[in-house]
């Protein structure tokens, strides 16, 4: 969803370059992402509360959570509401 307007952008890639173009290109090394599998276990471990508090609807790829997840240590649905009291 856009920072200014009730835009929703179809994917992160269009929404970084509408509104936080600075951001892009994500670095990289070979043509790989820098520290791709810590930001996929980062989003796999926090995206529920912040799917809920955003209303994002979650695209992540099964493959990121079967590789990634970690029940034990991820975000719990009211984590975001805890760490604000």
């Amino acid at each position: 969803r856009s920072d200014f307007s009730d835009h929703l952008f179809a994917n992160l890639h269009e929404y970084l370059e509408s509104e936080h173009p600075e951001w892009l290109p994500f670095p990289k090394e070979d043509r790989e992402l820098l520290a791709d599998s810590y930001l996929k276990a980062a989003w796999v471990n926090c995206r529920i509360p912040l799917l809920h508090r955003y209303d994002m609807v979650d695209c992540t790829p099964q493959d990121w959570i079967d590789a990634y997840e970690e029940p034990h240590r991820m975000l719990g649905l009211g984590a975001l509401e805890e760490a604000e009291a």
